[in-house]
């Protein structure tokens, strides 16, 4: 599974060591007891991004594994059963979801200030679960909506960060 990414500097300056890094939590699923799922490859990077620039390129892109897409497909499986439920028997209440999608852009300035960027959006399958050899369709799901953060951050918690997610990134397999 991949997902295409577009960043764009919204700022005044050069954003700097621009490093694009993602996990997808699975509501209905887990791979070996963890539901929060890195992107499968340690962040993309980028030198520099100019002011009021964008980039969409296929090195950011985040990917997410084989083995991830069958938990995702099962998580997808039981959000369907759950609102097909709610439906005949509380149709008032909110749809259930099957996954969040959560984007995280790390740059910093040319003062040698760091950034997070950071944009959660719900996704789920765009009609059924496909057979062998067929292609699914990912739909973003604007209910709740989506959520977008930016905010200063120290050097070594983006490390950290990245770290913690690089222990898991196996989960997804291939």
């Amino acid at each position: 599974m991949w997902v295409e990414i577009e960043i764009a500097n919204i700022g005044n300056d050069p954003a700097i060591e621009i490093l694009v890094d993602g996990e997808i939590e699975l509501e209905y699923a887990s791979i070996n007891g963890e539901n929060i799922i890195p992107a499968r490859f340690s962040p993309s990077q980028k030198s520099f991004l100019m002011a009021g620039k964008k980039i969409l390129d296929e090195s950011i892109n985040l990917s997410f594994g084989n083995k991830f897409i069958k938990y995702f497909f099962e998580s997808s499986k039981e959000m369907s059963k759950l609102n097909q439920e709610r439906i005949r028997n509380t149709p008032w209440k909110d749809a259930y979801q099957t996954a969040k999608l959560t984007i995280y852009v790390y740059y910093s300035n040319n003062m040698g200030q760091y950034f997070k960027s950071e944009y959660s959006i719900y996704i789920c399958l765009d009609g059924k679960i496909p057979r062998n050899n067929e292609i699914a369709k990912i739909q973003k799901v604007f209910i709740p909506r989506p959520t977008f953060s930016n905010k200063i951050i120290k050097k070594e918690k983006v490390e950290e960060e990245i770290a913690q997610r690089d222990l898991k990134r196996n989960l997804c397999g291939w």
